[in-house]
């Protein structure tokens, strides 16, 4: 009888932590190939006023505009050209034009906080459009998509901004410098690229990565490292990283620990395994935040997003969902993810090849039986066949263990693919694994 079998209380108990061992390799990347600016061949580069067509009115400039590049002494300078360490020194400008007025800002890169170098208000003109003020007047001139800032134009603003004496983290460029801005997307668009952070990428919103790509990461004695970036928005989001060794293997042993790490494991529906990773999502609804820890590679990674309810973007589902873009890098990790199998592993019908080896065995979920009535309560997880079919692999998970998982083994593993790790055993000629961690388990 299956009742019969399912009662036995293994006197042994066996099970071995499964690590997941990646070479992660430092990354840095920002997809910003809507920032560029016009060749140097484009002969709309030097900055003429000089357009065709009919003039815009002066509503067709609202929104936001990002210099996306600059031309000096011949040469043009384009932001998504540049290698993050060569980000650091970028202009990093941004006009915000309204329905009468704008201003032209350089935002500090990471932190995104304003400076404003020139503010009035704004009228289209028959080249573009025309900021004034008490002090006189700024033109910008409109060329194919971009507003271009002509060196006359610019060469006087940096004397406005010397005369001024404003402190500025990031010089303009001296001499001849032409600036082009391109138009950002919709105030209320959603827009993303990819970001690197400490061998991991995903994507973050671009009015965040603008100013926080050119950052270096700050590292400490401990092996934390850091960093976060403030969108060029005045009332834009926020993301912080983090990231430091740990000897656990997945976020239910982060939270097992002491301390915890300030994670808590009170709310289990926080915990959601995506792609073989185990996340633990806090997201708070009201203060408008979502706080991600996850491990890989020997690392612990924090990310916390915050945003204001507020805004005319709508970062709700973005702030719930973004951890589903994350990657990360290595070749072995990225091998192991191309085909859902790591390296070794066995599939389920050579389990009995093994018995007595500690491996890695892969199958489909034929089965889920918890005996929550038999002596310690054993939840049985058949692996490709179910009972009582002898060629199946019955992983066996003890009640005083069950807790040890964010979620009920059966809801987290039924219908799926799993790879397990641990010693093969017999039991009346059926191949057992013992498990107590759900980081011996991963989902193909």
């Amino acid at each position: 009888m299956k009742s019969e079998y399912r009662d036995q209380r293994h006197s042994t108990r066996r099970g071995n932590l499964f690590v997941a061992a990646a070479a992660l390799v430092l990354s840095c990347v920002l997809c910003c190939g809507c920032l560029r600016p016009p060749s140097t061949n484009d002969t709309k580069s030097s900055g003429s006023t000089s357009t065709e067509g009919v003039p815009h009115p002066a509503d067709y400039y609202e929104g936001y505009w990002l210099c996306s590049g600059y031309g000096i002494d011949g040469k043009t300078v384009s932001f998504s050209d540049l290698s993050p360490e060569q980000r650091g020194s970028f202009p990093y400008l941004v006009l915000e034009l309204g329905r009468s007025g704008g201003t032209l800002s350089q935002v500090s890169n990471g932190d995104g906080e304003y400076r404003m170098l020139f503010g009035g208000d704004s009228r289209a003109t028959s080249g573009g459009i025309r900021l004034i003020n008490e002090e006189g007047g700024l033109d910008l001139a409109l060329a194919d998509e971009f507003l271009v800032l002509t060196p006359d134009a610019a060469a006087s603003l940096e004397a406005s901004v010397n005369e001024m004496g404003l402190y500025l983290d990031y010089r303009l460029p001296q001499g001849n410098a032409t600036y082009y801005f391109v138009r950002t997307a919709s105030d209320s668009q959603l827009q993303v690229v990819t970001y690197g952070f400490d061998g991991i990428t995903l994507d973050v919103p671009v009015d965040v990565a603008y100013t926080l790509d050119g950052v270096t990461p700050e590292s400490s004695d401990n092996g934390r490292i850091s960093t976060y970036g403030a969108s060029y928005r005045r009332y834009g989001p926020r993301m912080d990283f983090s990231s430091w060794p740990t000897e656990a293997t997945s976020m239910a042993e982060v939270i097992d620990e002491a301390e915890g790490q300030g994670y808590s494991s009170e709310h289990p529906e926080e915990f959601t395994e995506y792609e073989g990773v185990l996340y633990h999502l806090h997201h708070n609804e009201e203060l408008n935040y979502s706080r991600l820890g996850f491990v890989a590679g020997g690392k612990l990674y924090e990310i916390v997003f915050s945003y204001d309810d507020e805004d005319v973007v709508d970062y709700s589902d973005y702030c719930e969902h973004f951890f589903t873009s994350i990657r990360f890098a290595g070749e072995d990790l990225a091998a192991e993810q191309s085909d859902g199998v790591p390296s070794g592993a066995i599939p389920w019908q050579d389990a009995a090849q093994h018995v007595g080896e500690t491996v890695t065995v892969y199958g489909p979920v034929a089965e889920i039986d918890y005996a929550s009535t038999s002596d310690g309560q054993p939840t049985f997880i058949d692996l490709g066949a179910a009972y009582p079919d002898p060629s199946r692999v019955t992983m066996v998970i003890w009640g005083e263990d069950r807790g040890n998982f964010p979620e009920t083994p059966e809801a987290l593993y039924a219908g799926k693919t799993l790879y397990v790790t641990g010693e093969i055993y017999l039991y009346r000629d059926v191949c057992n694994i013992e498990v107590t961690s759900p980081s011996q388990v991963k989902v193909l």
